[in-house]
C-alpha cells in the first residue's frame, strides 16, 4: 500500500532534485523531472486500486508552478513573462552598419506592458516591411537586455529584445548604442542568433572590453561587471 504522504514525499524529492539540476544550468532536465512526476501519478496504487490521479496532478501543478517561479526556462522572451505590474517590455530593430566603424541604424522601436503585446507590434512592422519590399533579410533576435543582473531572475525589471533586420550575426555583427535610459540601467545581456560575443564600451566611450561571451549563463553577460548600469555601446558579433 502506498499512502498519500509517500506520494507527496516523492513529489518533494523530485522537486529538490530538479532544483539541484537547474542550479547547474540544465533546465531541460528539470522539465524531464516534472514529466516523471506526472507519469508516476498514473501508477500509484492504494489497496489494490489506482490512487486518484487528479489529486496527484494537483500536486504536480503546484510543483510546476513553483519551478516556473524559480525560472527553469532559458531566460529569453519567456523569462520576461514572469515579471508583471509596472515592468516594460520593448522590441528594438537595427539594420546593418553602413561602414565598419559606424553604428547600426535604429529602424523601429516599440514598448508595451506585456512581452506578447510588444512582440505583436514588432512582428506587424516586419510584415509591413516585407509587403513593401523593404526587408533586406530575415529578422532575428540578436540580444536580450535586462534591467537587473542574472537575466532579471532575482528581481522584476524591464526587458528589451534587440532585433537584427539583416539576418544572424557574422564577424562584424551589429553595433548599437543604448538610449539614455538603458545606458544607465542595463545589467545583463543574453545573445541569440549567432551573436555569441560582444565588444562593450562604458558610457563615456573611454573604456571597452572585447571578446566577452554573451552565451547563456556566461558570467560576464549575466553581470557585466564594471559595465553594470554603465553601457555606452555594444557590438554583438559571432
Amino acid at each position: 500500500m502506498v499512502c498519500c504522504g509517500n506520494v507527496r514525499g516523492r513529489v518533494l524529492i523530485v522537486l529538490w532534485v530538479v532544483l539541484r539540476i537547474e542550479s547547474v544550468g540544465m533546465p531541460w532536465v528539470a522539465f524531464v523531472g516534472l514529466t516523471r512526476v506526472w507519469v508516476m501519478s498514473e501508477s500509484v496504487v492504494v489497496e489494490g486500486k489506482h490512487f486518484m490521479a487528479q489529486r496527484v496532478r494537483r500536486w504536480v501543478a503546484v510543483v510546476a508552478a513553483t519551478g516556473a517561479a524559480l525560472g527553469f526556462a532559458v531566460p529569453g522572451a519567456h523569462a520576461a513573462e514572469r515579471s508583471s505590474d509596472g515592468d516594460t517590455y520593448c522590441d528594438v530593430v537595427y539594420g546593418r552598419a553602413p561602414a565598419p566603424e559606424a553604428d547600426s541604424p535604429l529602424l523601429f522601436r516599440t514598448c508595451a506592458g506585456s512581452e506578447a503585446e510588444s512582440k505583436a507590434r514588432v512582428m506587424a512592422w516586419f510584415g509591413r516591411q516585407r509587403a513593401a519590399g523593404l526587408a533586406p533579410g530575415d529578422p532575428v533576435t540578436m540580444m536580450y537586455w535586462y534591467e537587473h543582473i542574472n537575466y532579471n531572475r532575482d528581481a522584476r525589471g524591464d526587458m528589451t529584445r534587440i532585433w537584427g533586420n539583416d539576418g544572424p550575426c557574422d564577424s562584424a555583427g551589429y553595433r548599437v548604442e543604448p538610449n539614455s535610459e538603458w545606458a544607465g540601467k542595463l545589467s545583463s545581456i543574453l545573445g541569440d542568433s549567432g551573436c555569441t560575443e560582444m565588444t562593450i564600451y562604458n558610457r563615456a566611450l573611454t573604456h571597452r572590453r572585447e571578446g566577452w561571451s554573451i552565451r547563456y549563463q556566461s558570467p560576464v553577460g549575466m553581470y557585466l561587471h564594471e559595465f553594470n548600469d554603465n553601457v555606452g555601446r555594444i557590438q554583438a558579433h559571432a
